[in-house]
């Protein structure tokens, strides 16, 4: 059995999707693969950019 380091030290998100996150996920199956790159690499660069700041939003959104 593989455990990653992260999940032995509780460093895992459990994200919690309500009905409107859930349908805008099984969406992207119907964008192209061009898109879906395209939007990922955008979502990515949000996110590394929440993570590398100290704002309260990046606190608010992981329960900090």
């Amino acid at each position: 059995m593989e455990v990653s380091l992260a999940y032995l030290v509780g460093d895992v998100l459990k994200p919690s999707f309500d009905k409107r996150m859930t349908d805008r996920l099984q969406n992207f199956e119907l964008l192209s693969e061009e898109d879906k790159s395209h939007l990922f690499a955008l979502i990515d660069t949000f996110l590394h950019d929440a993570k590398t700041t100290t704002s309260p939003l990046w606190l608010y959104l992981y329960n900090f």
